[in-house]
């Protein structure tokens, strides 16, 4: 791990090289909120979070020779990553192509249910994250998969556009993924896909699709930004 400090106009500052002893979740990401503290401050806060790992934040401290790292206490969750599997598969797409998702598993057998999690047609990367309902996911023996969507920001900018431009083809592939996903993991008829703001939207308009009801046993659309007509438009 390492953390690359640029300038407001771009320019490359310094590397910040992280403690291989600190426990940093794999499949990783940073919090939306970033890096806290401006340009006056003696240090900067972040929230690391993976598919199977609580949220932890870290310290960087700005004022010393040498900046340091450290982590900051957490609430105790009584949860136990290391049952959990991480796997990064490649789910073939309708027309040809292929796409990643990560999925979480347990270690103790196939699941018996599995939730499909995406966030695209904004241009964001959906990537892995902690939260309540995933842990309860796998603590119940379910899989959670984290898909990759057109519409989203994992494969550059035509990639992002082919979604944004053409929600429809967004929802082709949830259901191209949900095809894969069911014959690999077994649970076919046992997946029920979910997003949340703007992927709360993609989960309904994906519901309100006929084919989708082959593909998904349920949906769970949470805080969506429901304007249909006009997203779609």
């Amino acid at each position: 791990w390492t953390i690359e400090a640029y300038s407001l106009q771009g320019k490359h500052l310094e590397t910040f090289e992280l403690p291989r002893d600190l426990d940093m979740p794999a499949a990783s990401r940073i919090s939306r909120a970033g890096f806290t503290g401006d340009a006056q401050s003696k240090f900067t806060d972040f929230t690391v979070s993976g598919g199977a790992q609580p949220e932890q934040t870290f310290r960087l401290k700005l004022d010393t020779e040498k900046p340091t790292l450290t982590k900051l206490d957490a609430p105790e969750i009584d949860f136990d990553s290391s049952r959990v599997v991480q796997e990064f598969v490649h789910a073939p797409m309708s027309d040809g192509t292929v796409r990643p998702a990560h999925v979480f598993r347990r270690d103790d057998g196939p699941p018996e249910f599995m939730i499909e999690f995406d966030y695209a047609s904004i241009g964001l990367v959906n990537t892995p994250y902690w939260s309540l309902l995933e842990a309860l996911v796998l603590e119940h023996g379910g899989a959670i998969a984290f898909t990759q969507s057109r519409g989203g920001g994992s494969q550059g900018a035509a990639d992002r556009a082919a979604g944004t431009d053409n929600r429809m083809q967004t929802v082709d592939d949830i259901e191209d993924y949900a095809k894969f996903l069911g014959e690999h993991y077994g649970v076919e008829d046992k997946i029920v896909f979910s997003g949340r703001s703007w992927g709360g939207m993609l989960t309904l308009l994906t519901a309100m699709r006929e084919e989708s009801e082959k593909a998904f046993a349920g949906y769970l659309s949470v805080v969506p930004a429901p304007n249909i007509l006009n997203i779609t438009n």
